[in-house]
């Protein structure tokens, strides 16, 4: 069983507002792609107010992509999660991915 600290209060906690994170320059000229999840704790008015690398798809490649993600979700507003019908802070996992294909310039 996960933790009560650890946990989302409810299913419904969602983004209400996001932009995607700044792939970063040199993992762009080095065509390196990561796929990266971030936990994320959102307050009961919906701000994040700590985000934290969970795992990383490369492992070796987290440092260059984690900042990138953690710049983007500070800016993020999220819909909270509902506990007893009251708004509720809790933790959610926020997967990236970032992914260069062959198109990409």
């Amino acid at each position: 069983m996960v933790p009560a600290q650890d946990a989302a209060p409810s299913e419904d906690v969602s983004y209400r507002m996001m932009s995607p994170p700044q792939y970063p320059l040199e993992a762009v000229r080095a065509k390196q792609s990561a796929k990266l999840l971030m936990k994320v704790l959102v307050d009961e008015k919906g701000l994040p107010k700590s985000i934290a690398l969970d795992s990383s798809d490369p492992p070796e490649l987290a440092q260059v992509f984690s900042q990138a993600s953690i710049d983007a979700i500070k800016t993020w507003r999220f819909n909270p999660g509902i506990k007893d019908g009251k708004p509720s802070a809790g933790y959610i996992k926020v997967p990236i991915d970032f992914v260069i294909s062959d198109d990409d310039g």
